[in-house]
């Protein structure tokens, strides 16, 4: 059954089901950094990135995105007042860097407010070792590479995009009237940019080109606006950490353990041990809450590994179909996705919360469709953001890869939630809080294990 909870504070417009407008503080914004944004004579030896905002920031978290060669290797953080955040790095000499500070997807660096600060790209290079930065070769490609790149594009959303009749968009057609421009272009930034301009219509976050130096290309980027208050977590816990930046935890009163877990990626195979060892910690707890409300997904395995510690005997919770354009329907029979009790890890008997709103994606909505089958737990919040690709990569020859989506998930019953999303079990009608009012998701959680004791 799927309930709706509302607090006596929450203006609600019953007749029409929505929510009355909040005016929202303005969202907090990059006003410098340290390398410079473009600064192409960074001293390799540089050993923190700064970053200062137009106004106080929350403490409770950070999102410094990217990833592959481009992406420093990073040490300690910490905020140096409530303005400025510093990161430790090492940098190699005469190297392109290039991250994101907040993202469509990752939005932990929020003001005091709760409001997210505005996206902001950092790219720069390093010197050599010995002085003056060196220019890397502009690689340029010709008509013939660029109409080649065309043809495996176009091969690629007939044949193997699994989302293709979403929108009903005639994707042949589209290709075909952009190749004209397309095929003109020399370099591979210029060629995505235009093909994002029809791209962008399958709104597929998971849709998306890689640079062959590691630079991801989004054809479609929708900023939303997360349903939960960092900053009234940090301030109404107690015992509260963020051992690694993806992870947070805290106690809330009644000794309830609290989890946030904001990514599911694992570059690192020891990125999760401090959730396993939290939940290890608490394992005789009543109950627990298990935040995903800024988690855009990483690995379903990962995913996988901690929906373990609270099954008995596995249990089936997704459903998929991978496109194969040579099978009748364009599509393989359905196939079942299992999770299974990970017996080398603590064993979780008491109730479980799950927090969940629209940020929530990929292998974090696998997650909750996992929790959905556990036998103690209950998903609390707003309606998943409702995209999972199972992305393939596919060489385009011209300095570019396109990813592309080949499977669309399903729940158990068959039922996809591409752009849809997954309903929680009891609905948290969501508005910015006032700075002294509790986070309602998290307060319809502990309302909730209060009855059950």
């Amino acid at each position: 059954m799927r309930l709706t909870c509302f607090r006596s504070w929450l203006m609600v417009l019953m007749v029409t089901g929505l929510m009355a407008t909040v005016v929202a503080a303005a969202p907090p914004r990059v006003v410098s950094t340290s390398p410079e944004h473009g600064d192409k004579n960074v001293d390799p030896a540089t050993p923190t990135i700064t970053i200062t905002f137009d106004q106080p920031m929350s403490q409770g978290g950070y999102s410094i995105v990217g990833g592959g060669p481009t992406f420093p290797e990073i040490g300690r953080a910490r905020w140096v007042n409530n303005r400025t955040f510093a990161l430790q790095v090492r940098l190699e000499p005469d190297h392109d860097y290039r991250l994101s500070i907040n993202s469509s997807t990752y939005q932990s660096f929020r003001s005091q407010a709760g409001e997210p600060a505005v996206v902001y790209p950092l790219v720069f290079r390093t010197t050599s070792a010995g002085g003056a930065a060196s220019e890397p070769a502009r690689v340029t490609y010709t008509r013939g590479q660029q109409a080649e790149a065309i043809e495996r594009m176009r091969e690629a959303m007939r044949f193997h995009y699994a989302h293709f009749e979403r929108f009903e968009i005639d994707w042949d057609r589209r290709i075909e009237a952009m190749a004209p421009s397309l095929v003109r272009q020399e370099s591979p930034r210029r060629f995505a940019s235009i093909a994002n301009s029809f791209l962008r219509r399958a709104k597929d976050k998971h849709l998306v080109f890689r640079l062959d130096d590691g630079e991801v290309i989004p054809t479609y980027e929708n900023p939303i606006t997360p349903n939960i208050d960092t900053a009234w977590i940090r301030s109404s816990s107690y015992r509260f950490e963020q051992p690694l930046p993806h992870l947070t935890f805290a106690m809330f009163q009644g000794d309830v353990p609290y989890a946030r877990i904001d990514s599911f990626s694992a570059s690192d195979p020891y990125a999760f041990e401090p959730l396993f060892s939290f939940i290890g910690k608490n394992v005789d707890a009543e109950a627990i809450i298990l935040d995903l409300r800024l988690n855009g997904g990483g690995s379903e395995r990962v995913a996988q590994h901690l929906a373990g510690c609270f099954f008995d005997e596995p249990a089936v919770y997704a459903t998929h179909v991978f496109r194969d354009n040579g099978l009748p329907g364009g599509f393989t029979d359905p196939m079942e996705r299992v999770v299974e009790p990970n017996f080398g890890r603590p064993r979780f008997k008491g109730h479980v919360a799950v927090l969940t709103g629209p940020v929530v994606m990929s292998s974090a909505e696998a997650f909750v469709l996992m929790m959905r089958q556990a036998p103690r737990a209950t998903i609390f919040g707003l309606t998943t953001h409702g995209s999972s690709g199972n992305p393939r990569a596919y060489p385009l020859g011209n300095g570019l890869t396109l990813y592309v989506p080949s499977w669309k998930s399903m729940t158990p019953e068959g039922e996809a939630f591409e752009g849809v999303g997954l309903e929680p079990e009891v609905e948290v009608k969501w508005e910015r809080p006032g700075l002294l009012t509790p986070d309602p998701v998290i307060e319809a959680a502990l309302n909730h294990f209060r009855k059950l004791r």
